[in-house]
């Protein structure tokens, strides 16, 4: 059984460069760098199929990994970045743009079976990610802790992830 413990997703990141400003705009996208066979991959080569005529996007660059993929931004050679939000390095020289292309949950799987385990586990997350260590954990980690990740922090449940669609 799986429990959820956090939502994040899929963010778009631009480099904070005068010349580079359009880039915060939810539409331009322009040369756009993606991690090699992950969910934004998928979904950038989506919406270059069904949505190339509302969005400018350019040419889809796969990076082997993120920090490949923010020192290409910061050089120019690729206009914006999408990745997974908690993946994406802190750099003071990019900023994340505000929407958020993708939700994804994050679970703990545990065997079945084992009630004091599972009821262990819930109240020593509950206990630091539902009360002031949690908030601390996310401000240390510069993360942003968005409401439904906040809800299932501070009241947990044993009911398992909806199937994926």
């Amino acid at each position: 059984m799986s429990h959820r413990c956090g939502l994040h997703g899929t963010r778009v990141v631009a480099a904070h460069r005068a010349q580079d400003a359009k880039f915060a705009s939810a539409r331009e996208y322009g040369r756009t760098g993606v991690l090699q066979g992950s969910t934004a991959q998928k979904l950038m080569q989506t919406y270059a199929s069904k949505k190339a005529s509302t969005l400018a996007l350019g040419a889809l660059t796969p990076v082997p990994s993120y920090a490949e993929g923010v020192r290409l931004l910061k050089a120019g050679q690729i206009d914006t970045l999408v990745a997974d939000e908690l993946l994406i390095p802190k750099d003071a020289a990019i900023a994340l743009r505000p929407e958020q292309l993708t939700l994804e949950p994050y679970a703990l799987v545990m065997r079945k079976g084992d009630a004091a385990f599972v009821d262990a586990v819930d109240k020593a997350l509950h206990k630091i990610l539902g009360g002031a260590q949690g908030k601390q954990l996310a401000q240390d980690s510069g993360l942003k802790v968005e409401h439904l990740t906040r809800d299932a922090w501070q009241s947990p449940n044993k009911q398992p992830a909806p199937p994926v669609l």
